[in-house]
């Protein structure tokens, strides 16, 4: 795997990188201080890039029901980059379709706003 696999570090063109790459793995250890989801799995799903993630919230949370999530072992992320070539087109469409339906601007503002409207409702429940 070693002339396929590459850890590019600090990356300044990350359009670029998806463009080039046939995956993205995202081995996280830790999410200290950071609830939300990374934007370059988001921007991998736009380029139907196929991506692998930790079994840590809210990653886990991000790829429920892809097959996507990965336990912190070597051998499973070695299998991950094998499996590529015959699962990557088929898990990067998936993900496109998850981002198109989760996370473009319209669908979280419609999550938001039904967050809301619950909210104001059980306030105003309570409020009786």
């Amino acid at each position: 795997l070693a002339a396929r696999v590459r850890f590019a570090g600090t990356v300044e063109d990350m359009p670029a990188l998806l463009a080039a790459s046939s995956g993205v793995l995202f081995p996280a250890r830790s999410l200290y201080a950071k609830s939300d989801v990374p934007i370059v799995l988001l921007e991998a799903w736009r380029s139907a890039r196929p991506v692998w993630v930790s079994d840590l919230p809210p990653l886990s949370e991000l790829t429920q029901g892809l097959d996507a999530v990965l336990p912190n072992e070597a051998a499973a992320w070695a299998e991950a980059v094998r499996r590529i070539p015959a699962e990557g087109a088929s898990l990067g469409a998936a993900g496109r379709i998850r981002l198109l339906d989760r996370y473009t601007a319209r669908g979280m503002r419609a999550a938001y706003d039904a967050l809301y409207d619950e909210v104001e409702a059980g306030r105003t429940a309570r409020a009786r």
